[in-house]
């Protein structure tokens, strides 16, 4: 949720979803509405901070307990959401240090 009030514009509405019985969190946002560019995924100065390594530590975390994560799934109205699915796969070991 962090990434998503420290990565959109002004005035975006972001939303935490938790479904028990479907086993997902989701973190949404109505970012592209503020945007200016409903075909940007963020406007060019936030763009220029991100190296992806945020999604890269989350898809990592989520392999360990046993979830995916799904950046950036389009929704209705301009609004895109980030997953985690935890029926997805079998918790992974921790790496050995």
């Amino acid at each position: 949720m962090q990434n998503a009030l420290a990565h959109t514009p002004p005035g975006t509405q972001v939303e935490v979803e938790l479904d028990p019985a479907a086993r997902l969190l989701q973190v949404s946002d109505d970012g592209l509405r503020h945007s200016g560019d409903p075909g940007a995924s963020a406007p060019a100065a936030v763009q220029a901070l991100r190296l992806g390594l945020g999604h890269r530590v989350v898809e990592k975390v989520a392999a360990l307990h046993g979830a995916a994560f799904e950046p950036n799934v389009p929704l209705a109205g301009d609004r895109r959401a980030w997953r985690l699915r935890f029926d997805a796969a079998q918790p992974q070991p921790a790496p050995q240090a």
